[in-house]
């Protein structure tokens, strides 16, 4: 796991650079005046390749030091951020809505889930007493919640995986709000009330959380038991 996300992010940094033609540019530039010169003195038997081998491994750590600082500098880091927009109760269409903006020069990847807020987690988790049910709820309860993000076209994003956003970029995504109650309707013995939480990972692990709206529900326990009664 810790090589896939260290994979992830050096794939991340090569997209930055690759995005950047004055940084290729010199980068470019560097690395032929380093290989010209070599050539020609390898040619012509004036340099050991020993003292070759020194010099370059020395330049080229130089390099790498100076594209990583060049990549954190502060001017030119990826800003994301996410912002609530809208929620639409209507009793045919109710979604949530969370524009994701990367402020920044630089673009990045990111990932997104979604949650509920810890006491309605510790509510929905403590109904069930066997501690094998209580991790098969709650590993159902966040496949249910993260297959709800969609984005405006209606194709579900997938919380696995990385979306690489552009400098000055956005995109909206939604929250099938009416998926996540009816299927807490079938699952939940008791009626309860949770908050929503949209989570975003960027390239660096870095975690931000935007409190989206509150969602209620009754159970069709709790509805059986009121048609019963």
């Amino acid at each position: 796991m810790k090589l896939k996300v260290w994979l992830e992010r050096l794939e991340n940094k090569l997209q930055l650079i690759l995005n950047k033609q004055v940084l290729m540019s010199a980068a470019l530039g560097f690395t032929l005046g380093l290989m010209l010169p070599t050539y020609v003195l390898l040619k012509s038997n004036k340099i050991e390749l020993g003292d070759v081998g020194e010099w370059a491994g020395a330049i080229a750590t130089f390099l790498a030091v100076g594209v990583s600082l060049y990549l954190a500098s502060s001017s030119d880091k990826a800003d994301v951020r996410m912002q609530k927009v809208k929620f639409d109760s209507r009793p045919d269409r109710k979604f949530s809505s969370v524009e994701i903006i990367n402020y920044g020069k630089s673009g990045t990847s990111i990932k997104l889930s979604l949650k509920l807020d810890e006491k309605f987690f510790g509510s929905f988790i403590g109904q069930f007493d066997n501690d094998l049910i209580k991790s098969v709820k709650a590993a159902s309860l966040s496949r249910a919640l993260n297959s709800a993000i969609i984005d405006d076209a209606g194709n579900g994003i997938d919380h696995t995986n990385r979306y690489f956003i552009d400098a000055k970029k956005s995109f909206v995504v939604l929250i099938d709000t009416r998926k996540i109650i009816n299927w807490l309707k079938k699952n939940s013995p008791l009626s309860e009330g949770g908050q929503l939480i949209m989570v975003m990972h960027d390239m660096n692990n870095s975690i931000q959380k935007e409190r989206l709206d509150r969602i209620e529900f009754t159970s069709n326990k709790d509805m059986a038991e009121i048609r019963d009664s």
